[in-house]
């Protein structure tokens, strides 16, 4: 190799300069390249934002999972709310002929129906979801039960045959049970209950399973017996004077308080002067481990407690349709 001459060695430094001043421009470049790329990451972000969104519908589809099974009852909130009213004496009528007559709605009565079946109520996140899924469950069935009895006969009364609430023909959860099951062996929890142990015994294995699934331990809570509507004017109403109509776990402590409140309040079929509703006769024991008594229960949520009240006394039980006229 030939020595380097000085010009070569001022060339080299030149190219060595050149190179030096390039390379802040190549930087601005990297730096614009780098803006382009955080335009891209803004891009990139924006995407982001979108998977972000992405990711609030994710999220929404998460709570959409979480509180997907509550949101299956929206079909029936939507059908208490076109077919129910608030008459001036403080009932909730179900306008049974309208329904009847309405294709669509019967339509998605059934298929709310067959969605209560093929759910798993034990894969639901807490007992306030548990909960709502059977008090609706048990409404909706009630409802269906009516429009398959009543041959638009405003006169008919769900005791009228004495089998209504023992006929096993409603499916839920992949079980066909009666409406004293739903009652009495899931909701309230009585196993020993006659319409329990006259079932076959995989019926009373699955009401097993899904009475200790629902409460979970925790103790019955009493207002599920203002939560339940047997189709008759005694009854708590199936609906309050306003949304939602449907129980729901986010709303539900809400909606009992409400519901217990109303029934309470009403001297006709809750409290009053002339006595206390059969409820508290019938179900007493239900309203001791939290209340001491039902007078203890009707004193909580009565707005104006036991004044007026004859807790000694029962109100005759009003086994009319709730029927609009």
């Amino acid at each position: 190799m030939r020595p380097a001459t000085p010009w070569t060695l001022v060339a080299l430094l030149g190219l060595l300069l050149l190179t030096a001043a390039c390379t802040p421009a190549d930087d601005d470049d990297a730096s614009g390249d780098d803006d382009d790329a955080t335009g891209d990451d803004d891009d990139a972000t924006g995407d982001d934002d979108d998977a972000t969104g992405d990711d609030d519908d994710a999220t929404g589809d998460d709570d959409d999972d979480t509180t997907a099974p509550p949101s299956i009852h929206d079909p029936f909130d939507g059908l208490l709310g076109q077919f129910t009213s608030m008459n001036g004496d403080g009932h909730a009528l179900m306008d049974y002929d309208a329904l009847a007559g309405d294709t669509g709605a019967l339509g998605e009565l059934a298929d709310y129906l067959a969605a209560l079946d093929a759910a798993d109520p034990s894969a639901l996140a807490d007992t306030d979801e548990r909960l709502a899924f059977w008090l609706n469950a048990y409404n909706a069935s009630v409802v269906d039960g009516v429009l398959a009895a009543y041959g638009g006969d405003h006169g008919f009364s769900v005791l009228d045959s004495g089998v209504f609430f023992d006929d096993t023909r409603y499916s839920v959860a992949g079980t066909t049970l009666s409406l004293n099951q739903l009652e009495h062996g899931i909701v309230r929890s009585k196993l020993d209950h006659p319409a329990v142990t006259s079932a076959d015994p995989a019926v009373q294995d699955a009401i097993a399973t899904f009475t200790a699934d629902l409460w979970d331990g925790a103790l019955l809570d009493a207002r599920v017996h203002v939560g339940l509507n047997c189709a008759s004017i005694g009854c708590p109403n199936l609906r309050g004077p306003s949304p939602p109509f449907a129980y729901y776990a986010d709303s539900l402590d809400d909606q009992l308080t409400a519901a217990s409140r109303a029934y309470c309040d009403h001297a006709s079929k809750g409290a009053g002067p002339d006595g206390i509703s059969r409820i508290f006769q019938w179900f007493s024991g239900d309203f001791v481990p939290e209340y001491g008594d039902a007078a203890g229960f009707i004193e909580t949520y009565r707005t104006d407690g036991l004044d007026g009240v004859d807790a000694g006394s029962w109100l005759d039980y009003d086994w009319a349709l709730n029927i609009a006229p």
